[in-house]
């Protein structure tokens, strides 16, 4: 009963009330009146008519009463009906996340058929879902169910530019709600376009966001005259649009992953190849080459069977034999610290032994470089990079005149406690790559110092030389791997990868010490290698 509707409980009660006063009103006064007198005609039709209306009323009040509990059983259906949608809704979402290929993909693909439902139960006849393009200036229809047909309609386009009030609207992060969709700030510009041509009357839109950035809206759109939206509509379709986009962030998290997975996948298949590449290039370069070492050292050793050109000659490419497979050495070591092999067995070593192993390794290039390599024995030796003025210190330079005394073992140096721990072979080769690198970058004529001390718990080794220097930030590119610079001093006059400092730096770490450097343009170069001290 339509009438129903327009009355209120509360007026119905008193309407009861009222005529309940007047129906005992009369009964009494009938009572009192009816042993005396007798009721007038009026009388008794006033009390038929009281007691008509009394039973009228109440009909009345059940019907009253009976139709809002029906309203309410059907606004309860209805609740109960959205809350199941939204449940199936999550369900399927988390299904597509668990198993599709492409969950954002399958997600777009569901959009239009999500509509379908939404139609039913916010009882319009269209709602549609539109994204934007990835300039985010207009929206693009994903898909718009018509409900009295059954059609599903795609395509359409709104212009950010034609429409800035719909846009803004939706920018602010609330849900859109236009009662009066011909006369409302944000939607009565679609008016002669869009809202008129299909009898559009009201409209309710939710926006959708991703990671904070507008990417589209769910529309529904009653066809006919204005409506007033209810709360539960409104927070159903703002539910829905929340649900949607968490399902395209989880799906674009998903994707993400998947990529990154797949780039790991690939780094992991370059590394291997690369790793076996190094092994093959390795193994086929190293047996030639030995091989022209090995021959031309056999005729270096007998010099009188050789003229002077033909020395000269091999003596250039036993050199340049040494310096390849040097290479090699450097690029497997680097290929070993990439994968995690590099391994290091710790001992107690003298630091005399170290540092005289390693100047006897390098004085064959310190002496084609006419440099020198001055050993200070005692603790005096600083990092301050001054002018290059020979001192008073206890120290013998490494010279083609120069000999030192064979050292068989480690623990034969000259040097007593306190002894390093570190493994020999690493220790050393990082302690060579510094001694080269200052090497290179000391001009013809000059020297290179180094020596050791106690520093705390450690022993520090230094190694200085007083060639080009480098900035700061030069610094620290010189320690990344094939980094040559044009102001590195251990690459500008001696060729190389730009391997030496990395390498150094993973040995010592792998023995538990560390590299310090100091430089400064002009100036010089000042490298500290920090060993534990034995126990």
């Amino acid at each position: 009963m339509p009438f129903l509707r327009r009355l209120s409980l509360p007026a119905l009660a008193l309407l009861l009330a009222v005529f309940s006063a007047v129906e005992i009103l009369l009964a009494g006064l009938r009572q009192f009146t009816a042993s005396t007198i007798n009721l007038p005609h009026w009388l008794e039709i006033a009390e038929t008519t009281s007691a008509l209306a009394v039973v009228a009323i109440s009909v009345v009040l059940f019907l009253f009463v009976r139709s809002k509990s029906d309203e309410q059983r059907i606004l309860m259906r209805g609740e109960q009906s959205r809350q199941k949608f939204l449940t199936d809704f999550s369900r399927q979402i988390r299904s597509i996340l668990r198993s599709a290929a492409d969950p954002e993909a399958e997600l777009q693909e569901m959009a239009p058929f999500l509509v379908k439902g939404m139609t039913r139960l916010l009882d319009v006849e269209r709602c549609g879902v539109w994204l934007f393009d990835k300039q985010s200036a207009h929206l693009n229809e994903l898909g718009t169910f018509i409900r009295s047909s059954g059609r599903m309609e795609s395509g359409g386009r709104l212009e950010r530019s034609r429409y800035p009030a719909y846009f803004e609207a939706l920018d602010s992060g609330r849900a859109l709600v236009a009662g009066d969709a011909r006369t409302h700030p944000a939607t009565r510009d679609f008016d002669h376009d869009y809202l008129a041509p299909l009898n559009i009357g009201a409209m309710l839109d939710a926006p959708l966001f991703r990671s904070g950035r507008l990417i589209g809206a769910i529309c529904a759109e009653h066809v006919g005259g204005r409506r007033e939206w209810k709360d539960a509509e409104i927070s159903f379709l703002a539910s829905v649009a929340e649900i949607f986009t968490l399902g395209l962030e989880a799906a674009e998290t998903i994707r993400i992953r998947r990529q990154a997975e797949i780039m790991r996948e690939r780094a992991e298949y370059a590394d291997r190849a690369k790793s076996r590449f190094i092994a093959s290039m390795s193994h086929e370069l190293r047996t030639p080459l030995n091989a022209v070492l090995g021959f031309t050292s056999s005729l270096l050793a007998e010099p009188e069977r050789l003229d002077d050109r033909t020395r000269e000659y091999l003596t250039y490419i036993h050199q340049g034999g040494a310096d390849l497979l040097e290479i090699i050495d450097e690029i497997l070591d680097l290929a070993r610290i990439e994968r995690g092999k590099l391994e290091a067995e710790p001992v107690p070593i003298a630091p005399d032994w170290l540092i005289e192993r390693a100047v006897r390794s390098v004085t064959p290039k310190a002496q084609k470089a006419e440099v020198s390599i001055e050993i200070v024995k005692d603790d005096m030796l600083d990092c301050a990079l001054q002018e290059d003025n020979h001192g008073t210190h206890d120290s013998h330079d490494v010279t083609p005149e120069v000999r030192t005394r064979e050292i068989r073992s480690p623990r034969e140096a000259e040097a007593v406690p306190p002894e390093i721990h570190a493994d020999p072979k690493l220790a050393r080769q990082a302690l060579v790559n510094v001694l080269v690198n200052a090497v290179k970058a000391t001009p013809p004529g000059g020297r290179v110092r180094i020596g050791g001390h106690r520093l705390g718990e450690k022993y520090e080794i230094l190694v200085i030389d007083h060639g080009a220097g480098m900035s700061a930030e030069e610094l620290k590119d010189a320690l990344e791997p094939f980094n040559q610079l044009d102001r590195d001093p251990y690459v500008h006059s001696g060729g190389g990868l730009g391997l030496g400092l990395p390498l150094t730096r993973a040995f010592m770490e792998a023995q538990g010490g560390e590299l310090v450097l100091e430089s400064e343009p002009g100036r010089g170069t000042c490298a500290r290698l920090r060993f534990p001290l034995a126990e």
